[in-house]
This record gives C-alpha cells, sequence and structure tokens, in this order.
C-alpha cells in the first residue's frame, strides 16, 4: 500500500529524519516523505549533478560544522561516482561517517532502479557511472546527453579514443573555465595520465563525478547515430559530424 501511495512520483521522496510524534496514515506519512516536512533545524547539504568528491568537500566544509575533509575523503576513496546528486537535510549531530552513507545508500537504491537496463548493457555498472560521468560534464540537456552517450560508445566500440576534455580536467589543479583560451589544446592534452582521454582510449580507471539520472539514463537509452564528432558551438548549441573534415567545418562555422 506505501508503494500504491507514493508511486505517483517516488523519486521526489526526500532523504532525511522525520520525526512522527503522532499517529498518521500511510498515506499521510507518504505525503510528508514527499513534501520534504522534516524538522526545521536540519541542516541542507547539496551534491550538484557531475561534482566530483573533490568538489564537495569545499562546500561541505563550510556548510557542515561537524565536517571532517580528511575522514570523508578517505571513506569516499573508492566511491567517485557512488555519491548521488541530490539536496540532502541532515541534523548538525551528523557525523562525516554517517553523510557518506546518506550519499552512498542513496546511490545504491537509485541503481537497483536500473537493475534490469544494467544487466542488459554491454557495460558493467562502474562503466556504465563512469561514462555517465563524463557524459554530465560534456553535455547539458537530456538530448545532447543522450547523443553524446552514442557517440562515445561509437568511440569506444571502434577503439577511438573518448578525447572528453572534462576527463583531463579531473586530475588539473583548477577549471577548464579558467584556462585561457587555446591553453588546453596547446599543452594540457600531452598530460600522461589514464585519464587523458586524447592519449588513451577506452575508459579512464574510476568516474570523473558522481552523474545525475538523467546522464545514468542517457547512457542507458543512448541516441544511436553515424557521428563521431560533436561540439558547443558559441551560440551553446550542438553541432555533430559524422567524420573529422565535417567537424572541422562545424569548427569553423560554430567556434571562433
Amino acid at each position: 500500500y506505501f508503494v500504491l501511495a507514493t508511486q505517483f512520483d517516488p523519486t521526489k521522496i526526500k532523504a532525511s529524519r522525520y520525526v512522527f510524534d503522532e499517529p498518521l496514515t500511510t498515506l499521510q506519512v507518504a505525503e510528508r516523505l514527499i513534501s520534504g516536512d522534516f524538522d526545521t533545524d536540519l541542516l541542507s547539504i547539496t551534491v550538484f549533478e557531475g561534482e566530483s568528491r573533490e568538489k564537495m568537500v569545499e562546500r561541505f566544509a563550510t556548510e557542515f560544522s561537524q565536517f571532517d575533509i580528511d575522514l570523508f575523503l578517505d571513506e569516499t576513496e573508492e566511491l567517485e561516482g557512488q555519491l548521488f546528486p541530490d539536496t540532502y537535510y541532515i541534523p548538525e549531530e551528523f557525523s562525516t561517517s554517517q553523510l557518506v552513507e546518506l550519499l552512498h545508500s542513496t546511490y545504491k537504491q537509485v541503481i537497483s532502479e536500473y537493475e534490469l537496463e544494467i544487466s542488459n548493457s554491454n557495460y558493467t555498472e562502474l562503466e556504465i557511472i563512469t561514462l555517465a560521468s563524463i557524459v554530465e560534464r560534456e553535455a547539458n540537456t537530456e538530448e545532447s546527453m543522450r547523443l553524446v552517450a552514442g557517440i562515445f560508445m561509437n568511440r569506444l566500440e571502434i577503439g577511438m579514443a573518448l578525447q572528453a576534455d572534462a576527463s583531463i580536467e579531473y586530475v588539473l589543479e583548477h577549471d577548464l573555465k579558467d584556462l585561457r583560451p587555446g591553453q588546453l589544446a596547446e599543452n594540457l592534452r600531452e598530460i600522461d595520465s589514464p585519464y587523458n582521454t586524447y592519449l588513451y582510449p577506452g575508459l579512464p580507471p574510476t568516474p570523473i563525478g558522481n552523474p545525475g539520472r538523467a546522464a545514468i539514463e542517457a547512457v542507458l537509452y543512448p541516441t544511436e547515430s553515424n557521428f563521431l564528432y560533436y561540439l558547443t558551438g558559441d551560440d551553446g548549441e550542438f553541432y555533430y559530424a559524422k567524420n573529422y573534415n565535417q567537424h572541422l567545418v562545424n569548427i569553423a562555422k560554430h567556434l571562433r
């Protein structure tokens, strides 16, 4: 009955601690979980789609007085990609370990919803999450995510390097947006790292961030095409090409 009561919007259930000081019907419980009607003294902690654990700690340290940066990084060392993006509401006395468990258990709950799709895929769960983490950073709409996911799969199938700038950013000490124009192309793509998907074909060894539902679903339900190249134009639109010559034309047309 509880599942029936919440099936109209189960993904909107707010993860938190709820206090029920009076008997409620199952439907009333479901409504509170979905509306986020929890204790007012709870802290709001947000994990953004595509964010890496290194980026999270910068914000958590200022928002959460009990937060231990070193402990969080230690306990999540093997969990990149498995700390689900969402807004969480936690009590002030929450420990760092409890926060890690909340983020990871939410991921496990969400990924279990795609158990059938993953089992029918040619990719493992880790590969799916790794690819989704790249798609999350390389595309910005549901349509572009599914197209870019399909392009990456086309590249993987023929042994072509993924050539994703976002994977290089993962090992840099600064964001790509902070680089001067042309700096990435000049030398950073030569960095000898397994996360350099220009030098090393295939997927990087781990996810480069924590993808949300849209990116995960883009990898599970990619748009099939004959495209091998894409770029984001100066107008913010995506342009696709079947071969490198067409890609060069798109560069000339849509990039300064």
